[in-house]
């Protein structure tokens, strides 16, 4: 499983800034070895609700409405058959958010966990009773993993005496 953490520069960048940054991850998914990939992390984007039915990388579970810099990621994540794990969970709204704004008047979902098998994970949620000293909340996802039995068992081995 490769394993990718990012921040995307928030509205106050310009285009060009954003547009490096995808150039960036795709620069990375392109070099993956056919191994699941995860990227996790705060993409600065609202994507909301799955729109249509041929949408197939959110899902009916998103929180807020898709500003301009989350139709650039939705694009993204389709392109690269990628999904925004956190929009397939239906969970009550204080455990979608993952900014505050300063002044708690705005709360928005910007932080994903994305998924190139959505198969293996089994649930995304913020971790809300944990302080971390920001205006953003933790989120985790369970994960279902492929795990090879070994014999663990010891063999006995002849004791030799001196």
């Amino acid at each position: 499983m490769q394993k990718v953490q990012v921040y995307a520069s928030t509205s106050d960048y310009d285009d060009d800034v954003v547009e490096s940054f995808y150039e960036q991850l795709q620069e990375i998914i392109n070099n993956k070895t056919g191994e699941d990939i995860f990227i996790i992390g705060d993409f600065n984007a609202k994507i909301g609700n799955q729109v249509n039915e041929t949408e197939r990388a959110v899902g009916q579970y998103g929180y807020g409405t898709t500003n301009e810099r989350g139709d650039t990621m939705v694009d993204f994540l389709e392109m690269n058959q990628l999904y925004a794990m956190n929009t397939f969970f239906q969970k009550r709204k204080y455990r979608k958010w993952t900014w505050r704004s300063p002044d708690f008047k705005y709360e928005n979902e910007i932080d994903f966990i994305i998924s190139s098998n959505p198969l293996i994970v089994a649930d995304v949620a913020t971790v809300s009773r944990v302080n971390v000293g920001s205006d953003h909340r933790m989120i985790r996802a369970k994960v279902r993993m492929k795990t090879h039995k070994r014999n663990l068992r010891l063999k006995p081995q002849k004791r030799s005496r001196p």
